[in-house]
Formats: C-alpha cells, sequence, structure tokens
C-alpha cells in the first residue's frame, strides 16, 4: 500500500480476509500506516484478536481507529473486559486501545477512549441477527 495508504481517508477490513494467520503476515504493517480512519470488523477483529500482539496493536495506529465487534468477536479481542454488562466492557476496551468501540448486540454500545458512551435502545434482538454489523462497519467508514 505505501504512498496510497497515505492518502486514503478510509480503510474497512471485514469478512473476507480468512485465515487469520493473514493479518499477521500481509496486513498488519499496511494498516499501521493508513493515515486515515480504519474500520475493523469480522474477520479484521479476528485476525488482530489471534495475532502476537492482539489489541495492543491498535496502540501503534497514528490514525482514527473504529472497532466493530459481536460480543464473541468482542470477547476474543478482549479476554480481560468480559466480567461487566456491555456498557461497562465496550467503555474499557475503548479507554484501552485508543479505539472507538461499537459493541453490536440487541442494544448496541458505542464507545470512545474518553469513556464517553451510548446505548443504542428501542431497537429489537433481531437487530444483533440481521447483518447490521456490516451495515454500521460501512456507515462508519463512509
Amino acid at each position: 500500500m505505501g504512498l496510497i495508504s497515505e492518502c486514503l481517508a478510509a480503510v474497512l477490513v471485514v469478512p473476507g480476509l480468512g485465515e487469520s494467520s493473514h493479518w499477521s503476515n500481509q496486513w498488519s504493517e499496511q494498516m499501521l500506516s493508513v493515515a486515515g480512519l480504519l474500520v475493523l470488523d469480522a474477520d479484521g477483529i479476528n485476525g488482530l484478536a489471534a495475532s502476537p500482539e492482539g489489541w495492543r496493536w491498535l496502540l501503534k495506529r497514528q490514525g482514527p481507529t473504529w472497532l466493530t465487534p459481536h460480543a464473541a468477536e468482542f470477547a476474543r479481542l478482549f479476554p480481560d473486559c468480559g466480567s461487566r454488562d456491555a456498557l461497562e466492557r465496550a467503555i474499557s476496551a475503548a479507554r484501552c486501545s485508543g479505539c472507538c468501540i461499537l459493541l453490536e448486540g440487541a442494544h448496541s454500545v458505542l464507545a470512545d477512549p474518553s469513556g464517553a458512551a451510548a446505548v443504542l435502545t428501542g431497537t429489537t434482538p433481531r437487530v444483533a441477527r440481521t447483518g447490521l454489523g456490516d451495515l454500521i462497519a460501512g456507515f462508519a467508514t463512509g
């Protein structure tokens, strides 16, 4: 990516990345150099969770980063943030990683590194199963 990555306004890494080894072998260093917004969803999150650095890789990023995990992806990436409610877990992960976290679910939680957070209410449990995460990741990247 090189020079191109310096010009990108945003990059979205979602399903289709495949094997977790690809994160370490192909994507990790390239994604560090993206100056614009980096949004990780699905395989981007799973690959990062399987990498030796895990979420600590996020601390190397210079540009803004958003993560849009569902509960299982969140647990893989942030295993030490799992004993509290979704709001507290998202805030804790956002603070330690320096990223905005959108923890998907029936009542998704959005948290930023400052500790500010919001819970999406007035939704239904079906929201967690309809591909809303892909939509939100695309919307955030746009």
